[in-house]
C-alpha cells in the first residue's frame, strides 16, 4: 500500500510489506497530519490477513487501500484519510507535500524521487522497507536539505583541564573525560577561565584528535593565558 498525503504516504502492502505499511499509515493517523491518502491497485488476499490487523475475512478481494480506510479513520478522526486505487502517476504526487514507498520497484523509485525532487516545492520521498530482521530506508527532502550531525546523537561535552598557548592550540580535558571527536568536529567553548577570547561562541574545528586531548585550528598564542 503506498501513502500519499499532506504526508503523502506510499506503498503497496504484500508479505513484510504489509506489517510495515499499515504501522505507518497508523502513526500517520494517530500524529494528526491534515490529510493521508493510502495508495494500492491490489485486493485483499488470504495471506494479507496474517500481517495487517485492519483487514478481515470480509475484506477478501476487496481493493487493499480501500478496505483499511474505515478502521484508521476510526483512530483520528481529525485526520481526513482516502484511498487511491489506480496506477500512482506524478501528477497523484504533485498534489502531496510527502510520499512514503514501502512497496517499489528500483526503476519506479527513481522516476518519483526525481520528480519528487524537482518539484517546487520539493516533495519529500522516502523509501522503506522490510526483508526479514534487515530494514532499509532512503529520505530526499529536496537539493536544498542538507545533514550536517554525523551521528545522531547529542553534542558531547567536557570539562576542561588546560589550553595551551599555541598555533595550533591544544585542548586537554580532565582525567577520565574520554573524548569521541573525529578530525573535522566543530566545538564551542563556553565559561574559560583566562583565555576569554574562546568564549565568542564561535565553533572552532578539530584538526587532531586524540582520546583525551584534541587540537583546534586556533592561534592562541597571543590570548590571555589559561587558568
Amino acid at each position: 500500500m503506498q501513502y500519499v498525503s499532506q504526508a503523502a504516504c506510499a506503498s503497496t502492502q504484500a508479505g513484510e510489506r504489509t506489517l510495515l505499511a499499515q504501522e505507518i499509515a497508523k502513526n500517520l493517523a494517530l500524529a494528526g497530519v491534515k490529510y493521508v491518502t493510502l495508495h494500492d491497485a491490489g485486493n485483499v488476499k488470504m495471506r494479507d490477513l496474517s500481517g495487517n490487523f485492519f483487514l478481515s475475512e470480509h475484506d477478501i478481494e476487496k481493493n487493499r487501500a480501500v478496505a483499511c480506510v474505515a478502521k484508521l479513520q476510526e483512530l483520528n478522526n481529525v485526520v481526513d484519510i482516502s484511498a487511491l486505487t489506480e496506477e500512482l502517476t506524478t501528477e497523484h504526487l504533485s498534489k502531496f507535500q510527502v510520499a512514503v514507498f514501502t512497496d517499489i520497484s528500483l526503476d519506479k523509485a527513481f522516476q518519483f524521487d526525481d520528480y519528487c525532487r524537482s518539484h517546487q516545492p520539493p516533495i519529500s520521498f522516502i523509501k522503506t522497507e522490510v526483508c526479514g530482521l534487515f530494514g532499509s530506508v532512503f529520505c530526499d527532502f529536496g537539493p536544498e536539505f542538507a545533514v550536517h550531525d554525523l551521528d545522531g546523537e547529542d553534542p558531547h561535552t567536557g570539562i576542561i583541564a588546560f589550553i595551551s598557548n599555541d598555533n595550533p592550540a591544544t585542548v586537554y580535558c580532565i582525567d577520565g573525560e574520554r573524548l569521541d571527536f573525529q578530525e573535522g568536529d566543530l566545538v564551542v567553548f563556553s565559561e574559560v577561565q583566562g583565555m576569554n577570547e574562546l568564549n565568542d561562541g564561535k565553533p572552532r574545528k578539530i584538526i587532531r584528535s586524540r582520546p583525551y586531548s584534541f587540537c583546534i585550528e586556533e592561534d592562541t598564542s597571543n590570548f590571555g593565558i589559561y587558568t
